[in-house]
């Protein structure tokens, strides 16, 4: 039975091995002129003729930070609880301030000359009697001090700690800030060392009253 005239081919036949082999050569060629070079200091010359710039491959150093300079530090260590005087003025017993100043040197030695501290409160009017008077706005007044090194000694490397304690009679001002004055309380020290600039440090203190309620 013959086949429909639609599965019949009117167009000539086509030769597929000639096809393929045509195809196979552009393969061929392709392959030969398309390559992947990969830069390398070794290769540095196949970069160049390729038209690579090998700069756009090199990895940059990376520079270790520098360590940061250890030096000698001087800080208030509070140990007491929090400064408080119990019942009014006539009749608070006070309350105790203690702590530690801590020193810590960074080098071998240190020979220092003095080291002390004070405590100092400071009084400060806002709106003073006489605006025309600079030394009427502020009144510094020290309650104690301590001399830690009466004479020159040399402290080694590492923490060196110096106690210290003084008792807040109930009578004084509490801390107060108005729109009229104010009243602070400021632990300040000053270490001398024989070579070198002094080391200062300041500790503002908080001191409050508590009132009891009457008993009926």
């Amino acid at each position: 039975m013959p086949l429909p005239s639609f599965f019949r081919s009117s167009s000539p036949s086509i030769d597929t091995s000639t096809e393929t082999d045509t195809i196979a050569d552009t393969i061929a060629s392709s392959s030969i002129s398309t390559h992947l070079t990969i830069p390398s200091s070794r290769a540095s010359t196949s970069s160049a003729n390729s038209g690579l710039d090998a700069s756009c491959y090199l990895v940059d150093t990376l520079t270790a930070t520098p360590f940061a300079v250890r030096t000698t530090t001087l800080s208030v260590d509070i140990e007491s609880p929090p400064l408080v005087f119990y019942g009014g003025a006539a009749s608070s017993t006070g309350a105790l301030l203690s702590g530690q100043l801590k020193v810590d040197v960074a080098e071998d030695e240190l020979e220092v000359e003095g080291f002390s501290m004070r405590l100092a409160v400071d009084v400060v009017m806002k709106k003073p009697f006489n605006p025309t008077c600079p030394d009427c706005t502020t009144k510094t007044s020290d309650l104690t001090g301590w001399n830690f090194l009466p004479e020159p000694i040399i402290l080694g490397k590492g923490e060196h700690l110096f106690p210290f304690s003084y008792l807040l009679p109930g009578q004084y001002q509490v801390c107060t800030n108005s729109s009229l004055s104010s009243v602070t309380y400021t632990l300040r020290a000053l270490l001398t060392p024989t070579a070198g600039a002094p080391l200062h440090v300041s500790q503002p203190l908080s001191v409050r009253r508590a009132i009891r309620p009457p008993l009926y």
